[in-house]
Order: C-alpha cells, then sequence, then structure tokens
C-alpha cells in the first residue's frame, strides 16, 4: 500500500496525474532520494516540480517527483514552464548549479540544528543526522574559517626588479637572491 503523501494547501491546486510528466534523462543530478522521502514524511509537500509545457518533461524537481513515485503517489504538483528547448535546458542546470553555488553559515546552521534538536522530533526531515552534525560542529571548532586560496600556477616577475615566482606575491626579504 502507498505511504500517505501530506500537501501543503500551497500546492494543492497544482496537483495533477503523475502519469502526465516524465523525468527529463538529461538531468545530470543524482539527489538523495531517501532524504527527501523524510522530508516529505516530516514536512510534507510543499513546493512543486516544474515541467516544460512543451515536453511534458521535468525541468526541476526530478529528485522530489522519483521520490513523490517511490512512496506511491499518484498526484503530483505541478508548475508549468514555458520556453523552448533552449531556455528550459538552461532552467535544468541553472536550478542545479545555481542552488550548489550557495555558501552556508555553518554558526547559524548549528545553532538551529541545536534548537530543533530540542524538540520532539528533533532533526528529523532536515537531512541532517547526528553524525553530519557532529561532523559540521568538528569543522567549525576553531569558528569561522576561510579557506586558503588556490595556488596560482602562474609565473610572476617584478618590473622592477626582475625576481619571479610562481603563486601569491610575497614579500621578498634580504635572504632572497635577487
Amino acid at each position: 500500500m502507498p505511504a500517505m503523501v501530506r500537501y501543503h494547501e500551497a500546492v494543492g491546486d497544482m496537483l495533477m496525474s503523475a502519469d502526465a510528466i516524465t523525468p527529463d534523462p538529461r538531468n545530470p543530478n543524482n539527489g538523495d532520494i531517501d532524504a527527501i522521502i523524510e522530508s516529505i514524511t516530516i514536512n510534507g509537500v510543499y513546493r512543486p516540480v516544474y515541467v516544460s509545457r512543451e515536453t511534458g518533461q521535468i525541468v526541476a524537481g526530478h529528485h522530489l517527483y522519483a521520490a513523490l513515485m517511490e512512496m506511491g503517489a499518484e498526484r503530483i504538483p505541478v508548475q508549468w514552464v514555458d520556453g523552448d528547448m533552449e531556455q528550459v535546458t538552461r532552467i535544468l542546470l541553472g536550478d542545479n548549479q545555481i542552488a550548489r553555488l550557495a555558501r552556508q553559515d555553518d554558526a547559524q546552521i548549528i545553532d538551529l540544528l541545536e534548537w530543533l534538536n530540542a524538540t520532539e522530533r528533533g532533526v528529523l526531515g532536515t537531512g541532517f543526522n547526528d553524525s553530519s552534525i557532529a561532523d559540521l560542529k568538528a569543522l567549525n571548532a576553531g569558528g569561522f574559517h576561510v579557506p586558503d586560496p588556490k595556488p596560482d600556477p602562474w609565473p610572476h616577475e617584478c618590473p622592477e626588479c626582475g625576481h619571479s615566482w610562481i603563486g601569491p606575491c610575497k614579500p621578498r626579504d634580504e635572504t632572497d637572491a635577487p
């Protein structure tokens, strides 16, 4: 028997038959379906799957769709997207990549997780578990840390003295040969 899926009121008018849409086989992401299923179980479905009106293929929300299918859902909240193949490809790639570009404030995440941990359900539905929280805390034990930039592989030469180096500029001391 399929699991009961709870949909938030905001997506109620968007529900349609799951058979009406298909995943885009070009989607390069591989999401954590189990984490999404846990989130749906705890939080409900609160956003739609974005689907190309032209092709009926998913543009964004592939893993939400996969999780709902695994849960046996017969209806999916759908937001139709207009655009040609070039436009929907940009949306598909942009949705994935732009999310990866985000930087998180680990200290704020730790505070939120600690607050949730004091509740009856703890961190269920967040994608975090005791191990990932411990790892996050260990990484941030010394406070905020900005990683060193990648070394500059290009050779440089001072236009005044001819000193050359590879990597970031460092002040010369008296022992450096010209």
